[in-house]
């Protein structure tokens, strides 16, 4: 479980995921549905939602399953081959983002 934790904080820091999106981001990794998740954080469906969409957008996933799955395996640890590495228009160029499928 200590890599997983790992995971998630170096997942966090690197996409500059606000605490709000990071805490959601921990829970759905730990297998809450999204639904459960805003109960624990106290929050709305809706801002649940907008929570992920934002990490969706920094990541550059589209779907849950992708996101957690690239926690999961840190994929963004290791070095990326070329074509699976764009540059976040938003952040720095060397901040690598990884395409999800």
């Amino acid at each position: 479980t200590g890599d997983r934790t790992r995971h998630v904080e170096e997942a966090a820091q690197l996409f500059g995921l606000t605490m709000a999106e990071h805490r959601l981001l921990r829970l759905l990794f730990d297998g809450m549905s999204l639904a459960r998740a805003a109960t624990s954080l106290g929050v709305a469906r809706t801002t649940a939602r907008t929570h992920l969409q934002r990490i969706f957008d920094k990541v550059g996933c589209r779907r849950q399953s992708d996101l957690v799955r690239l926690v999961a395996l840190g994929a963004f640890l290791d070095p990326l081959p070329k074509r699976a590495v764009e540059h976040h228009p938003s952040r720095a160029p060397s901040a690598p983002l990884l395409l999800c499928a």
